[in-house]
């Protein structure tokens, strides 16, 4: 199983905790990896199952939307200054933080800026949402964070929250096509559309 993100998010422990209850003998194993590089490994069957943040666009993985996790445009407390911050083009003109190409997150953040109409440079490169933040804090540039996040740190004076702009990414659990039927399968995703809270016509 490949996992993204952080696990509170997912709703990680619920989930195992009723997988282990119900499917003692069910074989578990947890891999954490980066967005993108987890759905390649479920696409080409290295992995059994995933979640995955942004538009899937393999024909041969079928998808379960979650819900669309809202982010915001972040940057380092003292910057509001330097620009007008209700002007979002003047964005453009600040260094970012950029992704690695393997983080779907990477591609989220370049639909924004072709929304936002600007071309900024990027200064450096993660694929840690938590070292993202920090980088921010400590004055390295501006990025793209998930709104939850975003709101605690600025609420703890360590970063700005630009207003109004607002992207979601849609979360999603990813499988093989051809596993549509298989028992296990179908257990997990029982499990996580009861935790979920989702309809069962979003299984497949």
């Amino acid at each position: 199983m490949g996992l993204t993100l952080t696990p509170a998010t997912l709703k990680m422990g619920q989930w195992v905790a009723a997988l282990v209850e119900k499917y003692p003998l069910l074989d578990l194993r947890l891999q954490h990896g980066v967005t993108g590089e987890v759905l390649n490994l479920v696409r080409k069957k290295e992995l059994d199952a995933g979640f995955y943040l942004g538009k899937n666009p393999y024909v041969n993985v079928n998808t379960v939307l979650l819900t669309n996790l809202p982010f915001r445009i972040v940057m380092p407390h003292n910057w509001q200054n330097r620009i007008d911050i209700h002007n979002h083009k003047d964005l453009g003109r600040l260094p970012w933080i950029g992704l690695s190409q393997f983080s779907s997150l990477s591609k989220i953040t370049a639909e924004l800026w072709r929304e936002l109409n600007i071309s900024p440079k990027k200064v450096t490169e993660s694929d840690n949402l938590a070292s993202i933040l920090e980088l921010v804090a400590c004055g390295v540039g501006v990025a793209l964070a998930r709104e939850e996040e975003a709101l605690e740190w600025e609420a703890a004076g360590r970063l700005t929250v630009v207003p109004g702009v607002r992207k979601l990414a849609e979360l999603q659990f990813v499988y093989p096509s051809d596993r549509v039927g298989d028992p296990i399968l179908e257990a997990l995703l029982h499990e996580l559309i009861r935790v979920w809270e989702l309809s069962p016509a979003t299984a497949h």
